[in-house]
């Protein structure tokens, strides 16, 4: 599949050319609606599973007050660090274009976030900081299958993850399909083109 490329012009005048351009719009607000939702989950998700690992393990009980303030106060400056960071490292174009191109060609199961290596790897990055925390105050290690940050399933802000990430899968491939259709115009232009040269000069 030909790779869209981030903000890329286009001299075809008509209506593919415009087609495109809207193409490649409503692509970029997909992934900026991606990271917006991502950012304020994750925010609140380190805070939410050390509470999760506290409420549900009896180990628990040898935490003091203090220890628990200390743990409540650092897992939410985490989150809001895992936050920055997906809204700093997913920015468009980021990895988004590589991901996709990289992407497993399946009509078997819809696409999800972990289909995206470059981008599941900075939303990843949060697992190594929750279990540091759980360890430091010997908190019980993940038990969900699979274990690791799960992208929400719910919706966030009146947005749908897996709505947007079918959304953008599908955007890519309109891009693809649409860039494949002005690369054929271009080179028919080209083409008649030599042709009304070649007639000229005769």
């Amino acid at each position: 599949m030909a790779i869209p490329q981030a903000d890329a012009q286009t001299d075809q005048p008509g209506s593919a050319g415009a087609e495109l351009t809207a193409a490649e719009h409503r692509l970029r607000e997909t992934v900026d609606a991606i990271v917006r939702l991502l950012a304020e989950h994750l925010a609140a998700y380190v805070e939410g599973e050390l509470r999760r690992r506290f409420v549900g393990a009896e180990a628990a009980d040898h935490l003091g007050d203090d220890e628990l303030r200390q743990l409540r106060a650092s897992a939410a400056q985490v989150g809001k660090a895992a936050a920055a960071r997906v809204e700093r490292e997913l920015a468009w174009p980021g990895p988004w274009l590589l991901s996709v191109a990289q992407m497993p060609q399946t009509k078997d199961s819809k696409p999800t976030l972990r289909d995206f290596p470059l981008v599941w790897s900075v939303i990843a990055a949060v697992d190594a900081e929750v279990e540091a925390l759980a360890s430091r105050q010997h908190l019980p290690a993940d038990d969900r299958q699979p274990p690791g940050y799960q992208p929400p399933r719910l919706f966030v802000s009146g947005a749908y993850l897996p709505q947007l990430t079918e959304r953008l899968v599908a955007s890519f491939h309109e891009i693809a399909m649409l860039r494949d259709k002005l690369d054929t115009a271009h080179a028919a232009d080209r083409r008649a083109e030599r042709e009304r040269r070649w007639q000229a000069a005769g």
